[in-house]
């Protein structure tokens, strides 16, 4: 009987003790007003943390956090908490129009349109004073692609050692030109079309029994016609749809080699082609982290593509002041499948000023990206690439972007040679590679209507 009672005791202190270090709802409500009241956004996060562990939770406790993250900039728990705020009281416009500017910091233009059209009147006035419109914005991006590809590789030995016969196609320097205009159907789905024009400056080369070398310089014309598509739905999700049509053209010469005669016919014509990229990927936002999938078929250069791939990306401080992307993509072309990894680190530098830094490795050769937006077609394959962009808004209007991309590219030429070791006296073609390097300057222009 004494130790029951003993036990009873013991846990009658430890109830009491218990009671005493868990404080009650005015103490906790209080003491988060009064943070609250003096911006001591710090303190009132550690507090009201604290509260919401030890089971708090109602409205004012959640506005208060949310409205603390903000004010440190930390959208992405502003936004968690000003959600909890809105499931215990949706009536209250004040924490719709802090999510509005949550989703317009986090640039999540579907989230904040759908946040909008739930604003009051008198606070949609405030916030879009000229209303919303159709048209979001407009876009111009263009600039020279440099390469040194011609001056490398311009006297390579073609016909080889045994002056047989060799040609190639030597990519020189490219301008590339874009358009485009973002468009809202509703506050869940959104277009962007967009218009490319290509050009590149090409020399192909003819070298035959080492005494006639043909130089034939001409350009290579390319216009691409993209359509984007996304539906944005449960809050979290987002599904994307694309399509990329691309029609080229060159004219210049083409040669057939007569291996039994030893001849070369030379012919002028014009070479037409007709190319389509088809998209979709489906994302999900996650606290600090966006998942998604993704997939894409293609018809590049006579050729069928076929690349899925997984996205994570990640903000650790729940703003855009860093964030990482990482893709990872299987690329798979006749038979042949291509591990490609692309990894982009950005974040913000001053208060007016953004830095990309981005790398991708693996190899590219008819490979696209960015839901099917930019396209490598080039015949040549990239090795490796890297390269930087800034971001710096201009006004409430204007937003500029520069970047710079390196490419490590390999093509190649060919040539014929004779094989001693085999019983046959006609000569084999062979392809050997060569490397070059291009070097993209691309500046952008955004105007937000």
């Amino acid at each position: 009987m004494g130790r029951i009672t003993t036990i009873i005791f013991l846990w009658m202190i430890i109830i009491s003790v218990s009671a005493d270090t868990i404080p009650d709802f005015i103490t906790v409500n209080n003491n988060t007003y009064e943070l609250y009241q003096k911006q001591e956004w710090k303190l009132l996060i550690r507090a009201g943390k604290s509260a919401v562990k030890m089971g708090y939770n109602y409205y004012y406790l959640r506005m208060r956090l949310g409205i603390a993250y903000f004010e440190q900039q930390k959208y992405l728990y502003a936004i968690d908490h000003f959600k909890k705020a809105m499931e215990l009281n949706s009536n209250d416009p004040v924490v719709l129009e802090y999510l509005y500017y949550c989703y317009i910091e986090m640039n999540r233009s579907d989230d904040a349109e759908k946040t909008f059209e739930q604003l009051p009147s008198f606070i949609k006035k405030r916030v879009k004073p000229e209303g919303a419109r159709p048209v979001e914005s407009l876009f111009l991006e263009t600039g020279p692609i440099v390469s040194n590809n011609y001056s490398l590789n311009k006297d390579i030995d073609l016909d080889g050692p045994e002056n047989i016969y060799g040609e190639t196609v030597l990519e020189r320097n490219a301008y590339y030109t874009g358009l485009g205009l973002a468009h809202r159907w509703n506050a869940n789905i959104r277009s962007y079309y967009g218009y490319i024009n290509y050009r590149s400056d090409r020399t192909k080369q003819f070298m035959f029994s080492d005494t006639m070398r043909l130089h034939n310089d001409y350009n290579y014309y390319q216009n691409q016609f993209y359509l984007n598509t996304s539906l944005h739905f449960a809050e979290v999700w987002t599904l994307t749809a694309a399509m990329h049509y691309l029609h080229g053209s060159f004219s210049t010469y083409f040669a057939t080699y007569d291996t039994d005669n030893n001849t070369v016919s030379l012919t002028y014509g014009k070479a037409k082609l007709n190319n389509y990229v088809a998209s979709i990927a489906i994302e999900k936002d996650i606290h600090l982290i966006t998942m998604g999938v993704f997939s894409t078929y293609s018809n590049l250069n006579d050729a069928n593509q076929l690349q899925a791939g997984f996205a994570l990306t990640y903000f650790p401080f729940g703003n855009l002041n860093l964030y990482l992307d990482s893709r990872l993509i299987n690329h798979l072309q006749d038979s042949k499948n291509r591990t490609i990894f692309n990894q982009i680190i950005g974040g913000r530098v001053t208060n007016k000023l953004w830095l990309e830094g981005f790398v991708t490795f693996g190899e590219l050769l008819n490979y696209n990206e960015k839901n099917g937006y930019v396209i490598y077609n080039n015949p040549d394959k990239i090795t490796f690439k890297w390269g930087t962009k800034l971001f710096f808004p201009i006004n409430d209007k204007f937003m500029a972007s520069f970047e710079f991309h390196n490419f490590m590219k390999e093509g190649s030429f060919l040539t014929y040679k004779n094989l001693t070791e085999l019983d046959d006296l006609e000569p084999k073609p062979f392809y050997e590679p060569y490397t070059y390097q291009n070097y993209i300057f691309i500046g952008e222009l955004k105007w937000k209507l």
